[in-house]
């Protein structure tokens, strides 16, 4: 029956060595599998291989440029592999590698176990061959960016330009480099891309910080972007550098934690442990990863300390006081002095999700993560309640903002906030009652207060109001801003208030009474931001706190909502943590779609 059953493999190879494959040749297990997998029977080239290990792989490409791996083992398909080289748009061929046809540097694939996904229209390719585990990418060729041909070689890319088989430029790649299965798109096509890929990788960026030393690395997007952490110990305490690379741009992002005072005992340790396996310092995981590793004496807090988490403002600590109390402490560093902000006593099965929580966030679990809350610093350093995920019986979640709670929420305004203040047990990380949290929307709303609110309200919604340094018609004004800009009113004198927006302090000033919506009718006014987004090139930019521009700019962590215009040439950023600064009209524009 085995004799039978490589006989009829044999047949099948023989079969689809052939340019395209019919359906009722295929093993039915496999084509089953899919079917399943790409909802539809169409495909459009398939190779069969038999592998050393005497198994049998498939490769088949959908019409859409999905490409599938099956393996049989045992007279048992299953699947291997899948992902999207290119797209719909290649008249797709299978072309079988032998060991006779020469590759542009004038060697020969040593079996026919691997082939070429060509488009047709033009030449492009990528080549895959087996290495001993799978099909990887070992060449390519994108014609409308380099006449040439591109090989891969274990860690070696080269560059071969037609008519030659001297490579022109050479490289050699990292790991995380050489794990492509990727997008067509992403493949670097001229050394140049090469260069910059090259650029952002490990060995490359190692040594970039003297006296740091580099901890981690991991790359993404098909090695376009990188993320990195180094660390130094100085004078008892741990400094950390988070940086993030883009191939092919000169600046980087760059973000010094708070610096954490270690304990004589962990230091200790340092000197004859591996880093690694007493500190995290990538920011996706706990920072300690022993007991005993803080500096108690300078960092005073009760309890064991289980989860810690270094950011830039803060060090964030989450203490067991005894089986049934937790503890979150917000340790500062302000000249040179550490503080502690401590939150009153919480579940004692509460913990931190720092994977999915960025710089200025605290995500919290609890009750087997039944129930999960996330915490942001505000720009008033504050740290109050983000959004609450209730997984009981019934469900409630909602989102909360500087200025009011959404029930309907939408990152694109104020259109479905209540605005108001939530109380601040229900608000702020410090005092909140993580068991008292509001059940219903009834009780949510019970705790909002609307009084000290009003929102922008022009009775023609393509005007806009001035919030002006003085209460008079012609002074200095700060901006005009849209219907639905919500605003704190501190005091009323004749036609006019005294406001705030946002909470950093940069805008405070006096606008018209009249044009300002209170009390329930706040929640009439539409709003009427406009839909913009930074340019590609602008991603990364830094808002300021004056017309001018001048001084230090800022980088902006909330949801960006534009909320006012000076002339035409600035905008007025509000974002959805309470921070406004100024940036150039020019750098938005109104994106695809």
């Amino acid at each position: 029956m085995k004799k039978l059953f490589f006989i009829l493999i044999a047949v099948l190879l023989l079969a689809f060595s052939q340019q395209a494959c019919a359906q009722s040749e295929f093993p039915q297990e496999m084509w089953v599998q899919y079917v399943s997998s790409q909802g539809s029977e169409e495909f459009a080239e398939c190779f069969f291989f038999s592998l050393p290990d005497d198994s049998t792989m498939a490769a088949i490409i959908s019409p859409g440029g999905h490409m599938y791996y099956y393996r049989c083992v045992n007279r048992e398909w299953k699947s291997e592999a899948q992902f999207s080289p290119v797209d719909g748009t290649w008249e797709i061929a299978f072309v079988r590698h032998d060991t006779t046809t020469p590759r542009s540097d004038g060697s020969f694939y040593p079996d026919e176990l691997g082939f070429d996904l060509v488009n047709q229209k033009n030449g492009d390719y990528i080549a895959y061959h087996y290495n001993g585990e799978y099909m990887v990418e070992c060449g390519w060729r994108k014609a409308s960016e380099y006449q040439g041909h591109v090989i891969l070689d274990e860690h070696q890319l080269s560059y071969y330009p037609d008519g030659t088989k001297v490579a022109e430029a050479t490289f050699t790649l990292d790991d995380d480099l050489v794990t492509w299965i990727g997008d067509f798109d992403d493949l670097p096509g001229t050394p140049g891309t090469a260069q910059e890929l090259v650029a952002i990788t490990e060995a490359s960026v190692a040594d970039l910080f003297p006296g740091y030393t580099l901890r981690s690395h991991s790359s993404y997007y098909s090695g376009y972007d990188t993320d990195a952490s180094y660390s130094k110990v100085e004078n008892g305490c741990l400094y950390i550098k988070r940086v993030g690379f883009t191939a092919g741009e000169d600046d980087m992002y760059v973000m010094d934690t708070i610096p954490v005072p270690l304990s004589e005992a962990l230091l200790k340790r340092l000197e004859t442990e591996p880093f690694s396996e007493l500190i995290s310092t990538h920011g996706g995981s706990d920072l300690f990863l022993v007991e005993d590793a803080l500096d108690l004496d300078r960092v005073p807090v009760p309890g064991l300390i289980v989860e810690s988490d270094a950011q830039e403002n803060a060090l964030i600590l989450l203490t067991r006081l005894d089986e049934i109390t937790s503890q979150i402490h917000i340790v500062t560093l302000k000249d040179g002095i550490y503080s502690v902000d401590s939150s009153r006593p919480l579940p004692g099965n509460v913990y931190m999700d720092i994977f999915h929580s960025g710089e200025d966030e605290i995500g919290l679990e609890w009750n087997g993560q039944a129930q999960q809350a996330g915490f942001q610093r505000m720009a008033d350093g504050t740290w109050q309640i983000e959004w609450v995920m209730n997984g009981g019986a019934p469900s409630f979640d909602y989102n909360v903002e500087f200025c009011g709670v959404a029930y309907e929420w939408s990152n694109q305004g104020t259109d479905g906030i209540y605005i108001g203040s939530l109380s601040a047990g229900m608000n702020n990380l410090l005092t909140i009652d993580l068991n008292q949290l509001p059940t219903s929307m009834d009780s949510l709303l019970s705790l909002i207060d609307s009084d000290g609110w009003a929102v922008v309200n022009n009775p023609d919604p393509a005007d806009r109001l001035h919030l002006r340094v003085d209460p008079k018609r012609g002074a200095k004004s700060l901006g005009k801003f849209y219907n639905g800009t919500p605003v704190r009113v501190h005091e009323t004198k004749g036609d006019w208030c005294r406001v705030t927006i946002g909470l950093d302090g940069h805008l405070e000033g006096w606008m018209m009474k009249e044009f300002l919506a209170f009390g329930a009718q706040m929640q009439d006014v539409d709003c009427v931001f406009p839909q913009l987004c930074l340019k590609e090139e602008h991603q990364d930019a830094l808002a300021y706190a004056d017309q001018d521009m001048d001084g230090n700019g800022y980088r902006l962590n909330g949801t960006v909502w534009i909320a006012g215009v000076v002339d035409d040439e600035l905008y007025v950023i509000l974002t959805t943590r309470g921070e406004t600064g100024y940036m150039p009209q020019e750098w938005f524009w109104e994106g695809n779609g």
